[in-house]
């Protein structure tokens, strides 16, 4: 329950800040930030946790509003998996591209509120065809479901939270995400015994590709740094 009101307040800042913005614009600088954001999976059988980190570079323009600021970038992520007791660290990573879009509530003040969105699309993966359990990549076993990775077509973010200045242009930024994925997945029966003559990569490429929806609330911390495009007289 927690967890849906807290979505349905993010997805409502996002639509009601921005009516704050003044018109007046006064001047545009280059923008640069990195974010990780982290975010718990849990197995559907063994309901063992995995921890999955996301890292974002960003690189864009700040636009001064009267009382506001507006971040518009493209952005590179990599997302992937901790380690754990079962499996190595990034055994699974996903690299995608796409933009975002971040706005600071009040320019004037060291402490300000922001919401940002970005929209992603899966460009490489190490992980195609690895063997998954509810979105978390596992070794091989009769313990977990049938699932294996095919790709991530569709990834946003959506974050509310605290930015503070920490100089002149260079800001700390802590906050709630809600991380939204849509992952394609293909779904097999198997036994050992059935890939004596033929390897598995081509019986897994045979199956249907299906479409399974994650929807996770994590943390994401972030720097940024804003330069202007033209020294000032």
């Amino acid at each position: 329950m927690i967890n849906q009101i807290v979505k349905a307040t993010l997805y409502l800042c996002i639509f009601i800040l921005p009516l704050n913005y003044s018109l007046a614009q006064k001047d545009v600088l280059m923008h640069f930030a990195v974010s990780e954001g982290v975010y718990l999976y849990k197995t559907a059988l063994k309901n063992k946790a995995t921890l999955f980190s996301k890292t974002n570079l960003e690189l864009g323009t700040q636009i001064n509003f009267e009382k506001g600021q507006l971040n518009a970038f493209g952005v590179y992520q990599l997302f992937g998996n901790f380690k754990s007791e079962e499996i190595h660290g990034f055994i699974s990573s996903s690299h995608l591209l796409g933009i975002g879009a971040e706005h600071r509530v009040n320019k004037n003040k060291n402490l300000s509120l922001i919401i940002g969105l970005s929209v992603l699309t899966e460009f490489s993966s190490n992980f195609r065809n690895g063997y998954i359990d509810n979105g978390v990549p596992v070794y091989p076993s009769k313990e977990h479901s049938d699932d294996f990775y095919h790709s991530t077509p569709f990834a946003s973010s959506l974050w509310i939270g605290l930015d503070m200045r920490l100089s002149e242009g260079l800001y700390l930024n802590f906050s709630i995400d809600n991380n939204f994925r849509i992952i394609k997945s293909r779904h097999l029966n198997w036994d050992l015994s059935d890939f004596k003559e033929r390897p598995i990569e081509e019986v897994i490429n045979e199956q249907a590709i299906e479409t399974v929806i994650y929807d996770k609330l994590g943390l994401r911390l972030g720097l940024s740094y804003n330069l202007p495009l033209e020294r000032k007289n």
